[in-house]
């Protein structure tokens, strides 16, 4: 099945221009094993949460107090481009994703709701994660504090267990993890490649942060011509935008894979902002980018391994810093343990060019390593 792309455009307009938090709230559960893809056209599959339906979706992300702009839809995935970041549906899997002053935990008896109407219990296993807030006293119930959003997740989790991982003075991230006592269900169908890696980035270049400054659409039609419009014309204006921004700013390009298949859903905020998703066969990458001077901030969180970028996780990394001028950043990087690890990654992580390792630190999780650093250009 061919990715299609379908466009909200009543929604498609919304920002706040103020002062923004762009650190997001991160949700990830995993409901059971992998459902088998490649199906023949006769054979009527359950498809999981990927049956769930949009009226579901928006009445859920409106307890996180976000809204749906377009959808990519894939046979492996349904990734939304979010008001407030993005989500991605997948049989057996959701990842949902906010930024600002959203409630995303307020979705989650919802969302707990809604998996248990296609037949999942509970998860087998769930990741909540988030690096330090910018503007933490703007927060709203359950997101005051991180002992709060504990204390919340194990009103439904309460074997789960809370790290800090980082100096709490500077920048660190928070992480609440939980196994269901069947887990093995899963690990036994686990990915060995499978791998995520986040790139946490702030204090950006007032260069790298124009380019996530809206231009018009009469800017676009005088770089690209008039055919690069209207051949969008299905499109709202800030997909259009999104696209134009995407090529220029090098978003596109970090996103491509090696045999050049991937398809991109970018949105330009007017005045300022950009969101995009990318998918790729079962993988996924997203980026979010505030880039006003006083809270600039850029995110890229991937899936895709190594071998599918035809690049190193260390390349990643340099390619994602240099796209967006961070000045600043930390990375969490989840690796199967069977996975192909990159020999010595720990001593590549030294020598970014320009940068000053200060953070290096190694968890051992069921199943997974994983690894926080954090870097100053210097």
């Amino acid at each position: 099945m061919s990715p299609t792309l379908v466009v909200d455009q009543e929604n498609s307009e919304e920002f706040n221009t103020s002062s923004f938090e762009g650190p997001e709230k991160l949700l990830e559960l995993w409901f059971s094993a992998p459902i088998k893809t490649n199906l023949s056209a006769g054979e009527k599959a359950n498809l999981g949460l990927k049956a769930v339906s949009r009226n579901d979706w928006d009445d859920m992300l409106a307890q996180a107090q976000c809204k749906v702009l377009s959808v990519v839809n894939s046979e492996e995935i349904d990734a939304y481009l979010l008001s407030e970041s993005s989500m991605f549906v997948f049989a057996h899997k959701i990842i949902l994703k906010t930024c600002g002053t959203t409630t995303l935990l307020a979705s989650l008896p919802r969302l707990l709701e809604i998996a248990s109407s296609v037949g999942f219990d509970r998860p087998l296993r769930i990741f909540y994660s988030r690096k330090n807030f910018l503007y933490p006293e703007r927060q709203l119930a359950p997101h005051t504090s991180w002992e709060e959003e504990v204390r919340y997740l194990q009103l439904f989790f309460p074997s789960g267990c809370s790290y800090v991982v980082g100096p709490t003075n500077k920048n660190h991230w928070h992480l609440f993890s939980d196994l269901a006592d069947d887990y093995s269900l899963l690990e036994d169908s686990l990915d060995p490649e499978d791998e995520t890696l986040e790139v946490l980035m702030t204090d950006m270049s007032p260069e790298r942060s124009l380019q996530f400054y809206a231009p018009s659409l009469d800017v676009v039609r005088s770089a690209r011509g008039d055919d690069y419009v209207r051949e969008k014309n299905n499109l709202s204006g800030g997909h259009i935008l999104g696209s134009y921004v995407a090529d220029e700013s090098g978003v596109r390009d970090l996103c491509s894979t090696s045999d050049k298949k991937a398809v991109l859903d970018a949105f330009q905020f007017e005045p300022i902002g950009f969101s995009s998703n990318m998918i790729y066969k079962d993988r996924y990458a997203t980026i979010h980018v505030t880039p006003q001077e006083h809270c600039s901030y850029a995110s890229f969180e991937t899936n895709v391994s190594q071998f599918q970028f035809g690049r190193s996780i260390s390349e990643t990394i340099e390619k994602t810093v240099k796209t967006f001028g961070a000045n600043k950043f930390c990375l969490t990087l989840f690796q199967a343990k069977g996975a192909s690890q990159e020999k010595h990654f720990s001593a590549k992580l030294k020598s970014f060019s320009s940068y000053k390792r200060e953070e290096f630190i190694v968890y051992d999780f069921p199943g997974y390593d994983l690894i926080f650093a954090s870097f100053t250009a210097v």
